[in-house]
């Protein structure tokens, strides 16, 4: 999983840890019914808040293809 160094919106490179959530599956990922007892990925999922802009982001991009829209 890849580090985010500086802010996705402005470039700033001082990114401030606001909130830490811990290691949590993805929100989006659908299982089917025969794959229910494996375990789920789990990813570190941390917020950054930007100082420069005011942008709340996610400080680690999966780099996933969940199949999702973003």
């Amino acid at each position: 999983m890849a580090r985010i160094e500086g802010c996705r919106s402005c470039g700033h490179p001082g990114l401030t840890p606001i909130l830490d959530l811990g290691l949590s599956p993805l929100a989006d990922r659908l299982v089917s019914a025969d794959r229910l007892e494996e375990p789920e990925p789990r990813f570190p999922l941390e917020v950054v808040f930007c100082p420069e802009c005011s942008l709340l982001d996610p400080e680690r991009a999966t780099g996933l293809d969940t199949g999702g829209s973003r």
